[in-house]
């Protein structure tokens, strides 16, 4: 998790076996935001500053 004053992380990559599903808001707050399947990733426009795995 990371606080709403540090920039965003981009163009994530899920290199776990879990779904990870991501939020632009720090926290996990604001509803999902998007999700990468396993082994999936996400291109230079997607950025996030919290995860949370399933």
């Amino acid at each position: 998790m990371a606080d709403d004053e540090v920039p965003p992380a981009q163009a994530p990559k899920n290199r776990t076996d879990a779904t990870a599903t991501v939020f632009l808001d720090a926290y996990c707050d604001g509803g999902v935001y998007y999700t990468l399947r396993p082994g999936g990733g996400a291109g230079d426009r997607l950025k996030l500053r919290s995860v949370v795995f399933s």
